[in-house]
């Protein structure tokens, strides 16, 4: 992964647009590295999740993503601020 974007910081208890903050489209397939050793959570959704359910979970500096034509990105972290790399796939 090319780090060309400013990490994402993704506070404590917070639902986090990935895409609004790396202003990459949303739709585009995209690759998460957690950078910490907290557990993230993502998740394809149009708005701000109001359930914490039908998420992809991963771990300590494990990677992730999202695919192309998905509705939008959310990432959240329920045990402390964490840090993640996202590019463009």
């Amino acid at each position: 992964m090319a780090n060309l974007l400013d990490p994402v910081v993704v506070p404590q208890g917070v639902w986090v647009d990935v895409y609004a903050e790396t202003g990459i489209t949303a739709g585009s397939a995209i690759e998460i590295q957690n950078l910490t050793q907290l557990r993230i959570r993502a998740v394809e959704f149009d708005s701000e999740p109001t359930l914490d359910t039908g998420y992809n979970s991963f771990g300590p500096m494990e990677w992730g993503n999202l695919p192309i034509n998905n509705v939008g990105g959310w990432l959240y972290s329920a045990d402390g601020r964490a840090v993640v790399q996202v590019e463009e796939a």
